[in-house]
């Protein structure tokens, strides 16, 4: 038998893991977002100042042009850092190997209705889940 306190320390490890994890991916975003700003100031700055001095833009463009393309690599970076994260990496396990990280074969997607759910609740739901269908599924379109 499975001690409850055993399974609730385990996810309040893996709880406390993934928030440090979503921390450190909110912390890549918002040094983003601040240096597009000092990019964007910066740049206006740069190329203002070679207007009014050269009477054109000659020098400021290239320190921009490259600035900029090091902020496009960020966006990327940004970008899968949104879209990778636990459940990526529990969808590619189970493409992969069929299990998810956890080690389970369900291949259904994570449940959280448990946890919403007082004891009572939880105990008609189970019957509710051992019920029989009235129907074939074969009759069905």
């Amino acid at each position: 038998m499975i001690d409850p306190q055993t399974v609730d320390t385990r996810s309040d490890e893996r709880s406390e893991a993934e928030y440090r994890e979503a921390e450190k991916r909110l912390k890549k975003i918002k040094n983003f977002y601040k240096n597009l700003a000092n990019w964007a100031g910066v740049s206006l700055f740069m190329l203002a100042l070679d207007y009014f001095l050269s009477g054109g833009i000659s020098w400021s463009k290239y320190p921009v042009f490259f600035w900029g393309i090091s902020l496009v690599i960020d966006v990327f970076q940004v970008i899968r850092l949104q879209r990778m994260d636990k459940s990526w990496e529990d969808r590619q396990m189970r493409r992969f190997t069929g299990r998810t990280i956890g080690g389970s074969n369900s291949n259904h997607p994570e449940d959280f209705s448990d946890e919403l759910l007082n004891r009572k609740e939880m105990e008609d739901l189970r019957e509710y889940r051992k019920a029989e269908k009235p129907w074939n599924d074969k009759d069905l379109v």
